[in-house]
């Protein structure tokens, strides 16, 4: 077996390098036809060439802020090093690891499938 729900489930809510990471101050874009695709630049960076009127500015994320979903700290910080840029597709309509019965029910569907496939391949 690969373990149980309790445990995933702790783990799962244990780590957010979403919220845990320190960022610095970051201005906001994002896609008029694709409003889900973000486009994150630190506000001592200038505004990449491609941010035109396609894009539109949806506000600045303080360090003292929770990111949104999508948004890793890490990686924004890689980006920004290598592109002065961090783009992003932001899924908050995604259920919060703070949710704990959000979560306990993804796990208890994903233990479930999982029992199914292993029961399905033990016969087979």
């Amino acid at each position: 077996m690969l373990g149980n729900s309790d445990t995933f489930r702790r783990s799962f809510a244990m780590r957010n390098p979403a919220r845990d990471a320190p960022h610095p101050p970051y201005n906001l874009f994002s896609r008029k036809d694709a409003p889900d695709l973000y486009c994150a630049v630190p506000e001592d960076r200038p505004v990449p060439s491609f941010i035109d009127c396609d894009w539109q500015f949806k506000g600045s994320l303080a360090s003292s802020q929770r990111v949104p979903g999508g948004f890793i700290p890490p990686v924004a910080a890689a980006g920004v090093r290598m592109n002065g840029y961090y783009v992003f597709m932001r899924y908050d309509a995604l259920p919060s690891p703070d949710d704990d019965r959000e979560v306990g029910s993804i796990f208890d569907n994903l233990t479930k499938q999982r029992r199914g496939i292993e029961h399905e391949y033990q016969h087979h």
